[in-house]
């Protein structure tokens, strides 16, 4: 008897691997404006969301160091799975998901 293939979830690239089907450029500047409008709120060292008096899990998103060193758990979180914005409390929108997924999958350039 021959086992089952095993299913592999995939996994996002990790910062600093280029990844050639990630389509056009994401410049560094869009993401951060993204995240300035959508995350910050919660995910920053002084956070402005009626909620959030301290980032969640101690997260914040203040330095592109930060967002580079969670760039696969922002890719799960935001792109993937859609559960951050908690609840969509910032409304970001699908195309914003999407230009922050190829940002990522582009290796989480600060270009």
């Amino acid at each position: 008897i021959q086992a089952a293939p095993r299913m592999v979830a995939p996994m996002a690239p990790v910062a600093g691997t280029p990844v050639a089907s990630a389509g056009p450029h994401v410049p560094f500047a869009r993401v951060r404006i993204i995240v300035a409008e959508r995350c910050l709120p919660c995910h920053s060292s002084n956070p402005t969301d009626d909620t959030f008096k301290i980032a969640p899990n101690g997260v914040t998103f203040d330095e592109p160091k930060d967002l580079q060193a969670h760039a696969a758990t922002i890719h799960t979180r935001v792109v993937e799975a859609k559960t951050m914005p908690l609840a969509n409390k910032t409304a970001i929108t699908d195309e914003e998901r999407q230009l922050i997924g190829a940002w990522v999958e582009q290796a989480a350039s600060l270009e």
